[in-house]
């Protein structure tokens, strides 16, 4: 059978909840997600210079679904993947997108959290030294993927608005199946062949960090996950998770100082507010200075 080329991405924004949407959209029958999530097709440069033969091998499970797709949430960082948009395009001109955004605070504290517990040197000396280093060491990538419009504007410059389906974590932790309901309409998933039992899934939370052992993580993503989990006593799948499921790494939030909080507003903030005002909101739906 000839692979359907994808015809929709998750395209970020990181440490917001794509793990949580690809997991509901992989069990969707209708829907042939990646394995794995993160593809790094479009911005990797040796990834991409070997062509679909390449890619098309992270959709091998397709079985004539409707909707084919990934997500990367690095494909939204232009600083520091400035071809990405581009190169999309040319692959499907038609394709669609996904993008999910939460207060752009909060999504720079949960990435510092997510560096630390990757034992990143700069962030693991704290929120602060990552911030004031984070231009130097990474062309300031971390504090622009706070700035949704400036990303987004990458994309616009070759896709139309309705190309752009726009989620806000805040919303999808709210009230998950709203914003379930609203991804399917946008896919054309029909949802009444959703299992919505399984809305709780909850895949790392935006800022709940683990350390996963890559055989758990391959049966996550295989479709033998449902047959196991049907199959097999309750109390064996919570004892098989205790051995070898993710294990939580605790890293302790910390704050930015004072001074620096006002220079992350001073750069995020008009930003921000254009976002918000695009996307029908009020200016104070989310926090800032």
């Amino acid at each position: 059978m000839e692979i359907k080329k994808p015809n929709f991405i998750i395209i970020g924004a990181a440490k917001c909840g794509t793990s949580t949407l690809s997991r509901v959209l992989a069990e969707h029958p209708d829907c042939c997600f990646s394995r794995p999530k993160e593809v790094e097709f479009f911005y990797d440069d040796d990834n991409y210079s070997k062509g679909w033969e390449w890619y098309k091998k992270a959709f091998t499970h397709y079985n004539n679904e409707l909707v084919v797709g990934e997500s990367t949430p690095a494909y939204s960082d232009r600083v520091l993947h400035p071809k990405t948009a581009k190169r999309i395009h040319q692959f499907n001109p038609n394709i669609k997108f996904i993008y999910i955004v939460r207060d752009p605070y909060e999504k720079f504290v949960s990435t510092w959290r997510m560096w630390a517990r990757k034992k990143w040197p700069t962030a693991m000396q704290g929120i602060n030294y990552f911030f004031e280093h984070d231009n130097s060491n990474n062309k300031g990538a971390t504090l622009k993927s706070c700035c949704y419009s400036y990303q987004l504007e990458a994309y616009k410059q070759y896709f139309p608005e309705d190309a752009f389906l726009i989620i806000f974590l805040e919303e999808l932790s709210r009230d998950p199946l709203q914003q379930y309901q609203r991804v399917f309409q946008f896919l054309k998933l029909e949802p009444s062949k959703f299992d919505w039992n399984n809305i709780h899934i909850k895949e790392n939370g935006a800022d709940q960090h683990y350390k996963t052992n890559k055989y758990w993580t391959y049966l996550q993503q295989s479709r033998m996950r449902l047959l196991v989990k049907n199959v097999l006593p309750t109390t064996l799948i919570r004892l098989a998770t205790q051995l070898v499921g993710p294990k939580k790494i605790f890293v302790p939030r910390e704050e930015l100082s004072e001074e620096n909080k006002k220079e992350f507003y001073r750069i995020v903030k008009p930003d921000a507010l254009a976002f918000l005002e695009k996307q029908g909101k009020p200016a104070d739906y989310w926090t800032m200075m």
